[in-house]
């Protein structure tokens, strides 16, 4: 009897006990943590415990939504990062054109091939409407080039050279190097309506030939 009150008073046998209750309630809030919905719990408000502070974080360090993106990296952009501005623009257009699919003479095709500037293919000037150039209004065409071969018209507004848009003389000359792949189309509008003509040359041609 005299050593059972002994250890039940037994200041050691308290000690054990506040630790097994400390446990209890850490097991707990891990639980707790566990059933959450996001997987992420805040730890109680006021909480010190260096066991949950190091489990779960820092109440006051934890965000929400995405992260910030950090200062200096490049801003997202629609569509593929190599396609100039206007791309989106133009697809649209493209998709609601009248199509028509075309064949080139092999004439046609090795005279494209040695076009080394906009003004060999076609004459052209630079067209707007209102403030803002859209395309390039065809001024002059030679019947025997291959640009009448395509089945372009002087007063055809050249829009886009396979999505490339057409707004200045850059623009222009780099859409020029589109009309020597094996496919390309081109988007022009004819009085006041958009045409899109798909041109496929098949297999592309040697140096040899060029």
């Amino acid at each position: 009897m005299l050593i059972l009150l002994l250890a039940c008073t037994d200041p050691s046998i308290e000690i054990l006990q506040n630790d097994v209750r400390v446990l209890q309630q850490k097991v707990l809030m891990l639980e707790q943590r566990l059933q959450s919905v996001d997987g992420v719990s805040a730890a109680p408000a006021g909480s010190t415990d260096p066991l949950v502070t190091a489990e779960m974080g820092d109440p006051s360090q934890q965000l929400t939504g995405s992260p910030e993106q950090p200062t200096g990296a490049p801003a997202q952009v629609d569509g593929a990062p190599d396609q100039p501005k206007g791309t989106g623009e133009i697809a649209l257009r493209m998709e609601a054109a009248t199509i028509e699919n075309r064949e080139l003479s092999s004439e046609a095709q090795i005279s494209l091939m040695k076009t080394e500037s906009p003004d060999a293919f076609c004459k052209t000037v630079a067209y707007k409407e209102g403030e803002k150039v859209i395309g390039y209004r065809i001024s002059e065409i030679e019947t025997s080039s291959a640009a009448a071969a395509m089945g372009l018209q002087e007063g055809d507004i050249l829009v886009a050279i396979s999505t490339r848009p057409i707004r200045d003389d850059a623009e222009w000359n780099d859409a020029l190097l589109h009309l020597k792949k094996v496919q390309f189309s081109i988007l022009l509008q004819r009085d006041g309506a958009d045409i899109l003509y798909n041109y496929g040359f098949g297999q592309q041609m040697t140096t040899e030939q060029k």
